[in-house]
């Protein structure tokens, strides 16, 4: 069967995460993927900051461009382009394009909603959709189409309920599936909704065994890795993943770094494959799993404090 087949196969509550992940790409065989140059770094105030890569322990922002009130969530599209969700007034998604610099302003205004307050995280599907959590008395996930240029207030494409008042993590696997982390609802678990997506579909199952999920992201091979916010362990869930499933590593905060009951908001990796982990509070860590395979004692390689009291979203450029 093809990968292309193999991709279309949804069978007793199994996902086939093999082609197409927004999160990452996987490159041509026998191709060498080119080296990731920078990384970008949000913080709770007005900044989203731009880090030469490798990192240290000592890294300065490069430069920082501002702009917003309170940015949180971070995604970059196939062109480079930067999304950047603000958490305060007002709440809306700035689009940002390369070549990036000190003078940056945004090339598009995605304002959302009336009642979406505190809006922490976005991700992009494989067709370049934004989506973007709502955290209020309700919790909601927005889906906005593009063309996406100058001062808009579009009406969502696709509005989902989730279980919880406040999800956090968003992610789509390689079959466009989408993830979302239930953070402080109590039920511990990852809601999962299938592709297509449709207004007004209810999770289709959930991952379990977690504790507060918050952050979550995708590998190059499909995994699903988790931050729980609980007890600061970040959680594995081996590709192909199902329905009702439990972590098959978990590796615990004594190891990781991240605080019990920290705040930390995204996971991202670079093309190397190494894992970085925006914690909000005052750290991002760098975990070195292009030469370290992820285990239940995988341990930080860096660990830096941000510039800014909450560093809440991290995404990689080239």
């Amino acid at each position: 069967m093809s990968l292309r087949n193999i991709c279309a196969v949804v069978a007793a509550g199994l996902f086939i995460a093999g082609c197409n992940s927004q999160q990452t790409t996987l490159p041509p065989p026998g191709s060498t993927p080119p080296p990731p140059a920078a990384l970008f770094l949000t913080g709770a105030a007005t900044s989203v900051h731009d880090y030469g890569l490798p990192i240290s322990s000592a890294s300065t922002p490069a430069f920082s461009f501002s702009g917003l009130t309170a940015a949180s969530g971070m995604a970059i599209d196939s062109a480079g382009k930067l999304y950047v969700v603000n958490d305060n007034a007002p709440h809306a998604v700035y689009v940002f394009a390369p070549p990036f610099s000190a003078s940056s302003t945004p090339v598009a205004t995605i304002n959302l909603p009336a009642a979406d307050t505190n809006p922490f995280t976005i991700a992009l599907d494989a067709s370049g959709d934004v989506w973007v959590n709502q955290c209020s008395a309700t919790g909601m996930v927005y889906e906005f189409t593009p063309p996406f240029s100058g001062t808009i207030t579009p009406t969502p494409a696709i509005t989902l309920t989730t279980v919880n008042v406040c999800p956090t993590g968003l992610g789509f696997d390689g079959s466009g599936n989408l993830y979302v982390a239930n953070t402080n609802s109590g039920t511990n678990t990852v809601s999962v909704w299938t592709a297509p997506i449709h207004s007004g579909d209810p999770p289709a199952g959930s991952l379990t065994g977690l504790n507060n999920p918050q952050g979550l992201g995708f590998d190059a091979a499909h995994n699903l890795y988790v931050t729980n916010k609980g007890d600061g362990s970040i959680a594995r869930f081996n590709a192909p993943i199902s329905l009702g499933a439990s972590p098959s590593i978990t590796d615990p905060s004594a190891n990781t770094g991240l605080p019990t009951g920290g705040g930390y908001t995204q996971i991202n990796f670079d093309s190397a494959g190494n894992m970085y982990v925006a914690d909000c509070g005052t750290q991002l860590f760098e975990y070195p799993l292009a030469t370290t395979p992820f285990s239940n004692a995988t341990t930080p390689s860096v660990t830096f404090t941000t510039p800014d009291s909450c560093g809440a979203g991290v995404v990689i450029g080239q």
